[in-house]
C-alpha cells in the first residue's frame, strides 16, 4: 500500500473527511486530494502534521502490513519518494525510528529554549524601560 493510500485509509478509518483534515493542515481541499490520490510529492514536515492529526506514528504512514516493510526513500529538499524498501524488523529500521526520536526531541528542546530566549528578551526590555524612566 502506497503512503497515499495509507493515509486515505487511515482518515477514513478515523472518521475524518477530506475536507477536515485540509482544514487542520491549512491546505485546500484539492491540494490535500492530491496528497491522498498521490499526485504530488509531500514534504516530511507535511507528512509529520499528517501523522499527528491522524494521531499515528510516522513510520506508520510507510508500512506495507502485509510484509514487514517500510517504503521510504528521500531526495534532498526533504521530499519522500515511493521506492526503496526497509525491512521494518531491520536494524536500519530500528535505527531509522530512534533518529525520528531523536530529531523530535531536539526540536522540543528547541522550542523550549526559544521560549525561554524570549521571555528573557522581555525582561531585558521591560528593565531596560525601567532604567530609561528612571525606576
Amino acid at each position: 500500500m502506497s503512503v497515499h493510500d495509507k493515509i486515505r485509509t487511515i482518515r477514513r478509518e478515523k472518521g475524518l473527511t477530506q475536507e477536515e483534515l485540509a482544514e487542520k493542515l491549512e491546505m485546500s481541499v484539492n491540494g490535500y486530494g492530491d496528497i491522498e490520490r498521490g499526485l504530488c510529492d509531500i514534504k516530511l514536515s507535511r507528512l509529520e502534521q499528517i501523522a499527528e492529526l491522524l494521531d499515528v506514528e510516522l513510520p506508520e504512514l510507510f508500512e506495507d502490513g502485509s510484509k514487514n516493510t517500510l517504503n521510504l526513500m528521500g531526495d534532498n529538499t526533504g521530499n519522500l519518494l515511493n521506492h526503496g524498501v526497509i525491512n521494518t524488523l531491520s536494524p536500519e529500521y530500528s535505527e531509522l525510528k530512534l533518529e525520528l526520536e531523536k530529531q523530535k526531541l531536539i526540536c522540543s528542546n528547541k522550542d523550549l529554549e526559544i521560549e525561554m530566549k524570549n521571555q528573557e528578551i522581555n525582561y531585558l526590555k521591560q528593565i531596560n524601560e525601567l532604567l530609561k524612566n528612571g525606576g
